[in-house]
């Protein structure tokens, strides 16, 4: 999917309702973990040569007591072996990082060269907010048909410059905004077949979703380069871009938690080698 697919969230900044940014795992991918093999299993069933032998004066059974029935089924050995065909969980990357520091490059690598399905919060974001919904009938209720264009449709910019600056109006909105698109990303993980899926999310801690992948990739850039880079995309000036820069986590923050942190502050063939990398299965799946 093109950059300007990915970055034109609800257009008013990452997931932001967005402008491209809305922007655990770890876990074992293997079968048979744990106690689960079969000699475990066996081992467990077998008594233990070692135990004490039964108590002689332990009572005699009562021989008015029921007779096991012999057609009762024999329990099938082969069934305490895990299934190799079965299938395997689903490796469920969480790409993430701050804004404009160059998600959108990995996500359209990733679909383009691998071929892996994109599950995008930003996209999910303006579906909870399109003509006619729910949601979108509590932002106008809330800040009146000032919010919304000619055609009914939200005025992303106006609704922009609300959260930007106040902190309570984005709490309203992250609390209304942010269970509609979780429940989509569990449909989406649900009904697809596919074993490695990318989900973008750039509000991937503030909105909690954390729970919903399995490992977290961080993209990150210096503090510098991301401040031009979202003045030159989004057509703001100084103070706009880092009001919307604070908003979110440090990427110090997001980068303490991450199992991938990829480096944008260099060339884009740099960048997408450390994807290559990172993709590659490791011992943990």
């Amino acid at each position: 999917m093109g950059d300007k697919f990915l970055d034109e969230g609800l257009g008013i900044g990452d997931w932001e309702l967005g402008t491209g940014d809305w922007g655990l795992g770890t876990g074992d991918w293997g079968l048979g973990i744990g106690d689960w093999g079969l000699g475990e299993l066996l081992k467990k069933s077998l008594p233990n040569a070692q135990s004490p032998m039964p108590n002689a004066q332990c009572p005699i059974p009562n021989p008015q007591s029921p007779i096991p029935n012999p057609q009762s089924p024999i329990p099938n050995p082969q069934s305490l072996i895990p299934n190799p065909q079965s299938p395997m969980p689903k490796r469920i990357i969480g790409l993430t990082g701050g804004i404009a520091t160059g998600k959108t490059a990995v996500t359209n690598y990733l679909a383009s060269v691998y071929n892996l399905p994109i599950l995008d919060a930003d996209i999910y974001a303006r579906e909870a907010v399109s003509l006619g919904s729910p949601i979108l009938g509590a932002i106008a209720q809330r800040y009146g048909e000032q919010i919304l264009l000619p055609d009914g449709s939200l005025n992303r910019q106006k609704l922009g410059e609300i959260i930007f600056n106040r902190q309570d109006e984005r709490n309203w909105i992250d609390n209304l905004i942010h269970p509609d698109v979780r429940d989509r990303f569990l449909k989406a993980i649900a009904q697809s077949s596919s074993q490695i899926l990318v989900s973008v999310v750039p509000l991937l801690f503030e909105a909690g979703m954390t729970d919903l992948v399995t490992e977290i990739w961080i993209v990150r850039c210096s503090q510098e380069q991301q401040l031009q880079r979202l003045i030159q995309r989004n057509h703001l000036n100084r103070e706009q871009a880092q009001a919307r820069i604070n908003s979110q986590l440090s990427i110090e923050e997001k980068v303490a938690h991450a199992d991938v942190v990829l480096d944008n502050s260099s060339t884009l063939e740099v960048l997408l080698k450390q994807v290559d990398v990172a993709l590659k299965p490791t011992s943990r799946y």
